[in-house]
């Protein structure tokens, strides 16, 4: 069910998120947690509009 890109964005949060506890790679870390917490809105956007979209058929 789960394309393959569920795994990767799941894995890049997860990345973001741990990678900060090494030094001298902080901003670089920032930078990319603030990308993936974007990624990850945009992704449940993305759910919710196909939800809505089969819901909608489904009740037609």
């Amino acid at each position: 069910m789960y394309p393959v890109g569920v795994y990767a964005r799941l894995n890049n949060y997860f990345y973001a998120n741990t990678s900060t506890k090494k030094k001298g790679k902080s901003h670089k870390a920032k930078s990319k947690r603030k990308n993936a917490d974007f990624g990850n809105f945009l992704y449940m956007l993305g759910i919710c509009l196909i939800y809505a979209e089969v819901y909608d058929k489904s009740l037609r």
